[in-house]
């Protein structure tokens, strides 16, 4: 039988699981590295103890985005990506909520009574700095005293590290923005991924290389490696294809695009928004319109103007042969992957 892929995206919403035993965790969980997915197993393990259900509870705007107006907030899964994710590992109910101004007052004590109102709360598992409400409810003794008054069992999982340094989602978008996908991608449990709907292209690639792109124009709040050529892979109905993929500012063009092709035709804002050519090697398909994922591995070489068209399509010969290399050194994990 198919999951029932569950999206509870407000407090209405959560009639849908009425009643039913859960074992709960709340977070950003922005990226879905190591540490949180430490957090979703013992989540899961626990809700089997007593023949419930895992809910994770998150938020598709990061809290800081009402708590601090106007601070710009990088994200390493835009909503839909992480909510996509989070189903994909197994999770068929996620509560997705919007941070609001009003939610920020709740205290901890309201927002877990609220949660019992509709489920019977067995147990909060919590990461090693997790806090809950506008009270900050954050030390262990004070969750437990808060699961003794309740009546939910209290977990809190210890800091997960690699090679003695914390896995955070502030190091990982640390990492991408330097363009060091192989140290983001051993902290991740996915590897870093840009979703998005396919738009007509420059007709570059098809028209003047002989090798065609599918175009995503990415939002500006998604954060994005640094202008440049990576090896990676293309995915789509849960196939796999290796990918030379390209990152630029969106409107960005090389020297000769003027003299020889019309005005860009991708939807997006210049200087705000950034885009990615994705060439599938090896494969012909027709993606326009469809939405696609584009796997980033490994960095190849920073980003470099042409004059000349023959000179790119020689430069993209060589980028292709590196980025079937890569992507075969990383078909096992690739092969694995939810």
């Amino acid at each position: 039988m198919p999951r029932k892929n569950i999206l509870i995206k407000d407090w209405t919403d959560f009639k849908r699981i009425e009643g039913k035993r859960i074992a709960l965790t709340v977070g950003i969980f922005d990226g879905i590295h190591r540490g949180h997915f430490t957090v979703f197993t013992v989540l899961r393990e626990i809700s089997s103890d007593f023949a419930g259900i895992p809910v994770i509870f998150t938020f598709e705007n990061h809290p800081l985005t009402v708590l601090e107006p106007g601070r710009k907030i990088s994200y390493i899964t835009l909503p839909e990506e992480k909510a996509n994710l989070l189903f994909r590992l197994g999770f068929e109910h996620v509560a997705f909520f919007r941070f609001t101004r009003e939610f920020s007052q709740m205290k901890a004590e309201e927002f877990l009574s609220r949660i019992k109102e509709y489920c019977d709360l067995r147990a909060l598992v919590a990461g090693y700095d997790a806090s809950i409400g506008h009270d900050k409810i954050r030390t262990d003794a004070d969750f437990r005293a808060l699961a003794g008054e309740l009546g939910f069992e209290f977990v809190r999982i210890p800091e997960v590290k690699d090679k003695d340094t914390a896995i955070s989602s502030h190091a990982i978008r640390d990492a991408i923005n330097r363009g060091n996908l192989e140290l983001a991608n051993n902290r991740l449990v996915y590897p870093f991924f840009v979703r998005g709907k396919v738009q007509s292209g420059r007709g570059i690639g098809e028209k003047l290389l002989r090798m065609p792109t599918a175009n995503i124009v990415v939002p500006e709040e998604k954060i994005i490696p640094p202008n440049g050529v990576y090896a990676g892979a293309f995915r789509k109905d849960g196939n796999l294809t290796a990918s030379a993929l390209f990152t630029s500012d969106f409107g960005w063009h090389p020297s000769f695009y003027a003299k020889t092709m019309p005005e860009p035709s991708l939807q997006g804002t210049k200087g705000t928004q950034k885009q990615i050519e994705g060439h599938v090697i090896g494969r012909r398909i027709s993606v326009k319109g469809s939405i696609v994922e584009f796997i980033f591995l490994e960095k190849i070489r920073d980003s470099i103007d042409f004059d000349d068209p023959e000179d790119l399509r020689k430069t993209m010969l060589q980028d292709i042969k590196e980025s079937v290399r890569i992507f075969e050194k990383n078909r096992l994990k690739l092969r694995f992957l939810p």
